[in-house]
């Protein structure tokens, strides 16, 4: 088998366009709220994660453990770089072996915001509008009392494309 000596592959053109549009894409991302964060080591060891996202604009926002030896925290220390991989509907369509999918791929520059208390506090605010909206405003303060220092990430989109198979072809 013949070695390819592509360095990069972040500016591909894809075998086919998305055939969803932006809109549809974003609404895709808006309304599933689990991705998962792929990642790679100094070595191009891939590292996939299941995340909770929240988007924010052209931003993904997604948070995580902050223990200091965690493999995403090291391997976006070392390549600030990643994507996120959405599956919205999915379904088997039997009669001719096929599969009903919508998905979205997002990917983008990643860094983390904590020291950041504008854009923090900005991100916990829609994380409760969002995800939490019935909590008065005592849990609000205690949830945030409670979590002084959450590990946020962001992702900024760079690239961004949607798939959307009828499962009938």
């Amino acid at each position: 088998m013949k070695s390819n000596s592509v360095a990069s592959t972040k500016n591909f053109e894809l075998r086919a366009p998305s055939n969803m549009s932006e809109e549809e894409i974003l609404a895709l991302i808006d309304d599933t709220p689990f991705a998962v964060l792929s990642t790679c080591d100094a070595e191009g060891i891939p590292y996939g994660v299941p995340v909770t996202t929240l988007r924010m604009g052209r931003s993904i926002y997604f948070h995580g453990s902050r223990a200091r030896m965690s493999r995403k925290l090291v391997n976006l220390s070392l390549k600030p770089f990643a994507s996120l991989c959405w599956v919205g509907e999915n379904q088997i369509v039997e009669k001719n072996v096929n599969v009903r999918f919508a998905s979205a791929v997002a990917a983008g520059p990643v860094c983390r915001i904590e020291e950041n208390k504008e854009e923090l506090d900005r991100f916990i605010r829609f994380m409760f509008d969002r995800r939490a909206p019935s909590l008065s405003n005592e849990e609000r303060v205690a949830y945030v009392e409670s979590n002084p220092t959450p590990a946020v990430w962001r992702l900024d989109i760079e690239q961004l494309t949607g798939r959307f198979n009828p499962g009938d072809i």
